[in-house]
């Protein structure tokens, strides 16, 4: 993993693809969004909060 920037917030609809590391610190959640394959969340709020197929 490289070095991480906080681009800012954003709001995307896209579909989740792989959960693996949701309940890792930072969560991080792979999508199937064109431009934006990955979310990364430093909140403990949204750790564990989406699953594989769910979207919005």
């Amino acid at each position: 993993m490289g070095l991480l920037k906080n681009t800012g917030q954003d709001k995307i609809a896209a579909i989740v693809t792989d959960d693996t590391y949701a309940f890792d610190f930072p969560a991080r959640y792979f999508t199937d969004h064109k431009t934006i394959s990955e979310v990364v969340s430093y909140t403990a709020t949204y750790v564990g909060q989406a699953r594989n197929g769910e979207n919005d």
